[in-house]
């Protein structure tokens, strides 16, 4: 939701590969996923959003 509070909806899964799991139905562009920390969700829970990164981004890690 535009005040980044969760609501469960129910999609209809299709192709399944290389841990990836297309989505054919219950989303619409646009909509904002969350794929991690799932297990302690409910509808109206505050979330914290993160903006995806790029697939096959590199990830800075400072080493020291």
């Amino acid at each position: 939701d535009a005040d980044d509070t969760v609501t469960e909806v129910e999609v209809r899964a299709g192709a399944r590969r290389l841990g990836q799991v297309e989505i054919i139905a219950g989303l619409q562009a646009g909509d904002r996923i969350v794929h991690e920390g799932t297990g302690k969700l409910r509808d109206g829970l505050h979330v914290t959003v993160v903006e995806p990164q790029p697939v096959g981004a590199a990830v800075a890690r400072s080493i020291d």
